[in-house]
Formats: C-alpha cells, sequence, structure tokens
C-alpha cells in the first residue's frame, strides 16, 4: 500500500512539475522563471499567465487577438443570447517562425550529441582493441622468441593488428580465429585468449 501511494504521489508530482506558466511580461522579457501551478503564476505577477508546455518562452510572441468580450453581451429583445461581441486585446501566442527556428537548431544539436555519442563509443572501442593488442604482448613474454620470430609473429598479426586499430573488431575476431596455430609462436591459447578479450570490445 505504501509503495502505491509513493508511486501515486510521484506521479502526480511530475505532472505537475511538468507545467510550465509564466507570466505575460516575463515571456515578452526572456525570463526563465515559472511556475508550476497557474494560479501561483498569476497570484504573484497579477497577470495573464501562459503554460508554456515543453518550449522555452523565447519562442513566443505578443499578437492582438479577436476574443469575447464578456461585459458586452449580445441581446435579443433585451435576453443575453450566449453569445458576445468581439474586441481585440494582445495575447501571447506561439509564433511559429521562431518555432521553426527553435526546431531547427534542436534537430542540429540532436545530430552533433549523436555524433559525440557515437566517437565515444568508436573511441572506447579502438582503445580496447589496444588492450587486445597489448594482451598478445603479453602473452608473447614467456615464449622467448628470437628476433627472426618476433618478425614473422608481426608478419602474420599485422593485418589484425590494423583491425583492432580501427575498431574493426568483428572482422579481427574472425581473423584471430582463423590464424593457424602452430604450437609455438601461436597457440590455441593465444587465439582464445584473444578472441575473448576481443569480443569484450565487440560488446560495449
Amino acid at each position: 500500500m505504501k509503495t502505491y501511494l509513493f508511486l501515486l504521489f510521484t506521479f502526480f508530482t511530475l505532472t505537475a512539475s511538468a507545467e510550465n506558466w509564466l507570466n505575460h511580461s516575463k515571456i515578452l522579457a526572456g525570463s526563465g522563471e515559472a511556475y508550476s501551478i497557474k494560479s501561483t503564476c498569476e497570484n504573484v505577477s497579477h497577470e495573464k499567465c501562459y503554460d508554456l508546455g515543453s518550449y522555452p518562452g523565447s519562442i513566443y510572441s505578443e499578437a492582438e487577438i479577436e476574443v469575447d468580450d464578456y461585459n458586452r453581451p449580445i441581446l435579443s429583445n433585451g435576453v443575453p443570447t450566449g453569445s458576445y461581441e468581439k474586441k481585440f486585446e494582445m495575447q501571447i501566442v506561439l509564433d511559429q517562425g521562431k518555432l521553426s527556428t527553435w526546431q531547427s537548431q534542436q534537430a542540429v544539436e540532436a545530430t552533433a550529441r549523436q555524433k559525440e555519442a557515437g566517437l565515444q563509443v568508436a573511441l572506447k572501442k579502438i582503445d580496447c582493441g589496444k588492450r587486445v593488442i597489448a594482451l598478445l604482448v603479453l602473452r608473447n613474454v614467456p615464449k622467448g622468441l628470437t628476433p627472426e620470430q618476433v618478425a614473422q609473429m608481426n608478419t602474420v598479426y599485422a593485418p589484425i593488428k590494423g583491425l583492432l586499430e580501427t575498431a574493426s573488431l568483428v572482422t579481427a575476431k574472425a581473423a584471430i580465429e582463423a590464424v593457424t596455430a602452430d604450437g609455438l609462436l601461436i597457440t590455441d591459447g593465444d587465439k582464445a585468449d584473444l578472441s575473448a578479450e576481443t569480443q569484450k570490445c565487440i560488446d560495449l
């Protein structure tokens, strides 16, 4: 029961805080201060307040709008008809031109964020690929290879090293598993360990 009440309270809290009420003059002034409740906004400002929703106040403008004049009801034979004469008053409205510019900027920023996120993932994978190369070096230390054998091994692993350095990890793993183990320069243990380490990079 306590859990249910907590979730219910959280829901109403989030719903209320999602509102973005701001009064007329502060919208025109470009103020970022807003209220979560309309009545609070109007009591404090003594002005009409508008729900900006998820938009910033900067994309709203003042415009002359035709509205009902509640002080001038239309009568028929002296009886109110339920309709009113019209008047014009200045109100805050969503400016379509500003909205279009804002949406375009949001799209540009979203694309930049997506690009940066992709770059960060790529950098992590490249760094992880370096760990696989380092693991190869580590596994070769106890083998006591001669300079000629080291050169031979480097020839075998050069394409794989290039793949790891460019984060071509799936291809690198396949290439590692395709290498023929001779039991000395390259062992089955080398292949299994390097393949497993490469898989960790793939899974990032």
